[in-house]
């Protein structure tokens, strides 16, 4: 294996060999300003005041890397500190690649507090100035996996930098260099999935074609109660789907000005109703000190993680002692109520009173993934600029090569899209990234075995199978579409909330998915996942800018294939594309969903 390969891509090299993009405490404070000191100054300030301080920072912080204005967000908070600090600090952050505030820095710092600040009036919230302190320290300690493997700490990307990169590389094995790359694969799984940004306009569209509109056609729903998700969901809670949406754009339009603390009288002048803050109360929301009884408890099993994801997205409202709710992510806020979490919720709750109930909606939402994966597969197929592309299924493939006294039907993904030279074979995978990597509590050998049994023995298999059914038989109704030359591009489609694809992951699968996948036909591509997010950015590129999908991919794959693992959306900078239009469905959707949660409050004069 050439070193070179991860030299290709700067992203990758910055990342695994300690270059700093983060800004840390040494640099600016000569100290690591580590746990001992941040407990300093959590012990003299007031839990709550300094814990609104965080949340509204981290949602200002959440809203401008939306926007993309995330360092004029830094920048600010820079020219608002202390001189000492802000005189160190203003020409670091003037560097675009250099960054001192982060959402994974400000949650832990939200946990520090909760578990050391005391209740004490008298008690000011912590200054900017010991915030910034304090966040520096958790930069220091976020780069923990270069450390452990004593990388050395390389801060440009300048012609002597790649030089001590290659040093490095060369000086490693073939062996030790994958060994390096599954260590850092595991820190890049839960950095991504903990800091991806997910705007409600995104998942407004997702949330309405999975829950709001019926249930495909075929899918077994006879154990449950109701034509849809939403239905279904109304049942089983007593409140209506639609008005626990409107409660989370009231929350989430407010946090975007900075607004994280509701009392329950002003949510009720909003116009929530009592049956809806009934429902949060009982599965949103934490108290402060159940929330530190966790934390202590994590600590306890030595689980001193910085990320502590799955307890506060799934309660994301924190009820202080005065009553008042706060709400600590705005980010994990909206995806506890317009992402993933919900099905969790419906889930247990049909299953404590049914278990088979419980077990027929979770298929039945797989199958609701799978159609709705279809339609956008067959949206991009039908743009009127991309005539010459044809779409296949399982059921056509299935019965096109299906052999007479056969035991039953051959082992074939969900779509194949075919144009011109490429074509893209998919299957899809409502399956979301397991706890312990989420976390930045796993390990290379447990993500090396969710990459085993998820994919190489199951959703790979099924890829190769099918493209070597297309190779020896041709496109089921037209041979012709199939060649010796047809270049294969193999997808598996996930939630947003499922494994993060990062450099790291791209290169550890597809090298071992070769053995798998290359003998299937003559021409390959690495096999790769995307999201549904990814789908829709596909089809938006479609739909606004000409773009073709099939060969974006098939661009993509094609630089991995010559030892140049990237990202799909960075590939898309690469080529000039930084635009990440919303398909024309999708902002329709999007816009008549937020006019109707918004007009469905009542508020009370």
């Amino acid at each position: 294996m050439s070193s070179n390969r991860s030299l290709m891509n700067p992203a990758v090299a910055s990342r695994a060999f300690g270059m700093k993009a983060a800004i840390a405490a040494r640099e600016v404070l000569g100290t690591a300003f580590d746990r001992d000191d941040r407990e300093g100054v959590w012990r003299g300030v007031n839990v709550y005041g300094s814990l609104q301080v965080v949340a509204e920072l981290l949602a200002r912080l959440d809203s401008a890397i939306i926007s993309d204005t995330r360092m004029e967000v830094e920048r600010a908070w820079v020219g608002a500190l202390g001189p000492e600090l802000r005189e160190a600090l203003e020409p670091l952050t003037a560097a675009d690649h250099r960054g001192l505030i982060s959402p994974r820095g400000l949650m832990q710092c939200a946990r520090e507090v909760i578990l050391s600040a005391p209740d004490d009036d008298t008690l000011d919230p912590v200054s900017s100035d010991d915030l910034t302190r304090c966040l520096l320290g958790m930069n220091t300690e976020h780069d923990h996996v270069s450390s452990q493997l004593d990388m050395p700490e390389i801060r440009g990307f300048d012609a002597e930098s790649v030089a001590q990169i290659e040093s490095v590389l060369d000086g490693l094995s073939d062996e030790g260099l994958r060994e390096l790359m599954r260590t850092f694969a595991v820190d890049e799984v839960a950095t991504l999935a903990y800091e991806k940004p997910e705007t409600i306009e995104t998942l407004l569209p997702h949330l309405h074609d999975l829950w709001r509109r019926p249930w495909p056609q075929g899918t077994k729903v006879d154990r449950l109660t109701g034509e849809s998700p939403a239905m279904v969901f109304e049942a089983a809670f007593s409140v209506p789907f639609n008005d626990v949406l409107a409660f989370g754009r009231l929350i989430i339009d407010r946090a975007t000005t900075g607004h994280v603390r509701f009392t329950t009288d002003e949510l009720r002048a909003a116009g929530v109703p009592d049956r809806v803050l009934t429902h949060v109360e009982k599965h949103m929301v934490i108290s402060l000190t159940d929330l530190r009884q966790s934390f202590r408890d994590q600590e306890e099993q030595g689980l001193a993680t910085a990320w502590s994801r799955f307890t506060v997205q799934r309660y994301p409202l924190v009820r202080l002692p005065d009553g008042a709710l706060l709400l600590l992510r705005a980010q994990m806020g909206a995806q506890r109520i317009f992402g993933d979490l919900p099905f969790f919720d419906l889930r247990e709750e049909l299953r404590t009173s049914n278990p088979r109930a419980g077990k027929q909606f979770e298929q039945a939402m797989n199958d609701i993934f799978e159609a709705r994966v279809g339609e956008g597969i067959r949206r991009i197929a039908a743009q009127p600029h991309l005539h010459d592309v044809a779409v296949t299924t399982e059921p056509v493939m299935q019965k096109a090569w299906t052999t007479p006294g056969a035991s039953g039907p051959p082992s074939v993904c969900d779509f194949v899209m075919v144009r011109g030279r490429y074509c893209v074979v998919a299957d899809a995978n409502n399956r979301r990234l397991i706890a312990p990597l989420s976390e930045g509590q796993g390990d290379p050998e447990l993500l090396d075995g969710d990459i085993e049994r998820n994919l190489l023995e199951h959703k790979f298999t099924q890829l190769t199978s099918t493209i070597k059914l297309l190779a020896d038989n041709g496109w089921p109704g037209d041979g012709s579409r199939i060649t010796p030359d047809t270049i294969f591009v193999p997808l598996v489609i996930t939630p947003d909330a499922g494994l993060p694809y990062s450099e790291f992951v791209d290169f550890q699968i597809s090298e071992r998915a070769h053995p798998l996948l290359s003998p299937a036909a003559r021409y390959v591509a690495p096999p790769a996942l995307i999201t549904v997010t990814d789908l829709m950015i596909l089809e938006g590129l479609a739909d606004h800018m000409g773009g073709d999908p099939v060969k974006i991919l098939a661009d993509w794959r094609a630089l991995a294939s010559r030892g140049i693992p990237i990202r799909l959306q960075n590939m898309l900078d690469l080529f000039g594309l930084p635009a990440r239009p919303m398909p024309k469905r999708a902002v329709g959707r999007m816009r008549r969903l937020s006019a109707e949660l918004r007009d469905r409050l009542a508020p009370h004069a």
